[in-house]
């Protein structure tokens, strides 16, 4: 045992096996290996200078553990997703260390793995911040004095049309974005670097006020970089673009980050998150879209799985925006074609059918869940 407070080292070389197993076995790459490093700290914290063995005895249990976890840097507690994951990736690991180490298989059971599981929680729906309207075209107002500044406003504005999540934006060839056809290719193969490694040629919204700040940029950088130089092109010491191709370091996210906060917080505004213009983005589609045909089409342009995962995620409005449709009713507007208004109660149908079956699932299976 190791001195209180100290994790204990064995327990450290093996989620470092298991990490390498996954990446010899299941072929993962190193960024999901690397994620999934983070989360089984919480399970080298929980178990501190205990070994693995003493699990199924150690109180409070994993998810107990793993439901009061909080941000460390921001206080607040994690979402019941990040927990889900977490938890889900301990029983993956006893599941492997049952089953490839023996002297572990009388003390980690079947009947304990199946146990590590997310407690449920009463979780109220997320209201997710985003850029509002009419901040989008303040940003666009304010001063820029230095070519940072004239491209971080650019960046703002392309995030804001594209919905594009900013590890794809930072990574963009100049030769994926085709202005005049208002489409960008987020394509792996030109090393554009998406979630899960998906491909889809997404649009950008027709906003004039931030396409012109596109534009502009979008020329210039065309004109002093070769097609495959990426879009947010580099600036050396010297305060001019690099010439050429310059490597993208993986960290590459973080000069937007760093970037957008200086510019607006020296103009008096508060910081945004790249992933706030993808919020923006979102909603702004959602608040404009009159069809579920435009539903359909902008959940593909946020390359979402399917339609369901855009609504469960923006299709929350705020109270603000409850207001606005409500104060609305009755006022003349485009009627919706009768196909889509039947497709759309169709899926409602299929939707409650759904949810009634889960709610009886759930009540025979009790706390198992």
């Amino acid at each position: 045992m190791n001195p209180k407070g100290m994790i204990y080292r064995p327990n450290y070389f093996l989620v470092n096996d298991y990490l390498q197993y996954r990446r010899d076995v299941h072929g993962l790459r190193p960024e999901s290996v690397t994620v999934i490093k983070r989360r089984l700290i919480h399970l080298l914290e929980w178990a501190l200078d205990a070994s693995f063995k003493q699990a199924p005895k150690k109180r409070p249990t994993f998810p107990t553990y793993v439901k009061g976890l909080t941000h460390k840097s921001k206080g607040s507690k994690l979402d019941p997703n990040s927990k889900r994951r977490i938890v889900s990736d301990a029983r993956q690991f006893f599941e492997w260390l049952r089953d490839e180490h023996k002297d572990y298989q009388r003390s980690i059971t079947k009947s304990f793995i199946n146990q590590v599981h997310p407690l449920r929680e009463e979780k109220e729906p997320k209201q997710y911040e985003k850029v509002q309207f009419d901040e989008i075209i303040e940003m666009m107002n304010l001063p820029v004095r230095t070519l940072g500044e004239r491209r971080i406003r650019a960046a703002t504005a392309f995030l804001y049309l594209s919905g594009v999540r900013v590890g794809a934006f930072v990574t963009l060839p100049i030769k994926a974005i085709d202005l005049q056809a208002k489409t960008v290719l987020q394509f792996p193969s030109l090393g554009t670097r998406t979630k899960y490694r998906k491909h889809a040629t997404t649009h950008l919204l027709s906003i004039p006020e931030l396409f012109d700040v596109v534009k502009d940029w979008d020329q210039f950088v065309r004109s002093q970089l070769p097609d495959d130089a990426m879009w947010f092109a580099p600036i050396g010491d010297n305060g001019k673009l690099k010439s050429g191709v310059t490597p993208i370091a993986t960290s590459r996210d973080d000069r937007v980050r760093k970037d957008l906060r200086a510019w607006l917080e020296s103009n008096g505004m508060i910081y945004r998150s790249p992933h706030k213009f993808r919020h923006g983005h979102a909603v702004y589609g959602v608040k404009h879209a009159g069809t579920v045909t435009e539903l359909k089409a902008l959940s593909q342009n946020l390359m979402h799985s399917n339609l369901q995962t855009t609504d469960g995620i923006y299709g929350i409005l705020s109270e603000t925006d409850v207001g606005d449709v409500i104060n609305n009713f009755g006022q003349a507007k485009p009627k919706e074609d009768s196909s889509e208004i039947a497709k759309l109660t169709a899926k409602i149908d299929m939707l409650l059918k759904l949810m009634a079956t889960q709610v009886q699932t759930h009540g025979a299976q009790g706390s198992s869940d």
